[in-house]
């Protein structure tokens, strides 16, 4: 079993400031998303393998010919990557840092780190491809539309991913209320206030798919106390030393 190491926060005494300040001030702003964040309920389920083009199922047929035996990637601190790590519906929250030139969420699932920049970057000419992919934001009225490139290539799952994949994401505050979706009854966590993040998720391949992905997936705030550490990798390394020493 993978180990979830409880971790608190520390409480600080020393006055700082920061452009957007306290949960109380993130709760009010619409273009504030600061908080933890749990996945309660999505909209169309995506099913990509029903409409991958000739190319993307030659690719996909090609890739597990090669692995028939095919090794969970989890079982081995593999990173799920983008899309899957925002449309997760396994209890896993995200943690969101706002200020006013970037937004980083900690995910703790495998202790993935996504980086939006807020500050009119380009996408790098010469990014190297990872799980994460490079991703920048800018704003339209209220609604944050983050531009994901970048993937490594991954044939794995649902959601396969090649150099062309593009993700456009847009996320907006709304409330409870307005949630049309049915909650996932696998998520029992209580939430803090009234506050949703919607988040639509649009995945596009020419080289995979013959028509995008869209799926809408709704977090609820929660306390913070329900982010836990994710130690994978500790699990592995007692695992190997048992048997390095048996």
């Amino acid at each position: 079993m993978l180990g979830r190491l409880i971790w608190t926060l520390c409480k600080c005494t020393a006055a700082f400031t920061l452009p957007f300040v306290s949960l109380s001030q993130a709760a009010e702003s619409p273009q504030d998303f600061t908080g933890v964040w749990l996945a309660f309920a999505s909209e169309t389920a995506i099913s990509t393998r029903d409409i991958l083009t000739p190319e993307g199922a030659t690719l996909v047929a090609d890739f597990t010919a090669l692995y028939p035996n095919m090794v969970e990637p989890a079982s081995y601190c593999v990173t799920p990557g983008m899309p899957a790590t925002m449309t997760s519906m396994e209890g896993y929250p995200i943690e969101l840092f706002h200020s006013a030139n970037r937004l980083t969420m900690v995910a703790e699932n495998q202790k993935q780190v996504r980086r939006i920049f807020l500050d009119d970057r380009d996408h790098p000419a010469d990014y190297s491809a990872s799980r994460m992919g490079h991703s920048i934001g800018a704003w339209e009225g209220n609604t944050l539309v983050i531009n994901t490139v970048g993937l490594a290539e991954n044939f794995i799952g649902l959601m396969p991913s090649t150099e062309t994949t593009t993700i456009i994401e847009r996320v907006t505050k709304i409330t409870r209320a307005q949630v049309t979706a049915q909650p996932n009854g696998f998520i029992t966590t209580s939430p803090l206030g009234d506050d949703v993040l919607a988040i639509n998720l649009t995945i596009s391949d020419p080289a995979l798919y013959a028509k995008s992905q869209t799926v809408t997936v709704y977090y609820q705030r929660i306390e913070d106390t329900g982010l836990v550490k994710f130690d994978c990798s500790y699990d592995l390394w007692q695992q190997a030393l048992k048997e390095a020493n048996q």
